[in-house]
């Protein structure tokens, strides 16, 4: 059985950056305060902490194993899951049609956009060739 991912970021993160961005696998929202209250998870299945920058999940694991969980920590956390595995596009564009900006917002492989004085930037865990393929169908 997989392990399930156990997102202790707060809600507003979870929302704006899922983990499913980065990561395929069943996550679950979980907080740092249950585990320090002793709410743990089902013993059933193995569990891979994950916070902003990898501290507060590595001291969350070290509970659960305390308690009798086989867990462990995403080291670096989000942030560095971030900086291997996304990219940075920047794209010489006339304007902004609504169509692509649409499409843009649309794309769940896209974590944010910015677009000023003709030029485009994308970040996110797009290819440059999908990104292409959004501009040419909108």
């Amino acid at each position: 059985m997989e392990p399930v991912y156990l997102d202790l970021r707060d809600e507003l993160e979870r929302t704006l950056e899922p983990l499913n961005l980065y990561l395929s696998g069943e996550v679950w929202p979980w907080t740092f305060e249950k585990i320090e209250k002793g709410q743990v998870p089902p013993h059933t299945r193995a569990y891979i902490l994950v916070c902003p920058y990898g501290e507060q999940s590595k001291l969350g694991a070290y509970f659960l194993q305390a308690d009798g969980l086989s867990a462990s920590s995403l080291e670096g956390g989000v942030l560095k899951l971030r900086c291997e595995l996304e990219h940075f596009h920047r794209l010489e564009l006339k304007k902004l049609s609504t169509a692509f900006e649409r499409k843009l917002l649309d794309c769940p492989r896209v974590r944010q956009f910015k677009f000023s004085e003709n030029l485009l930037e994308v970040w996110g865990m797009i290819s440059g060739e999908d990104l292409a393929n959004l501009l040419e169908l909108a």
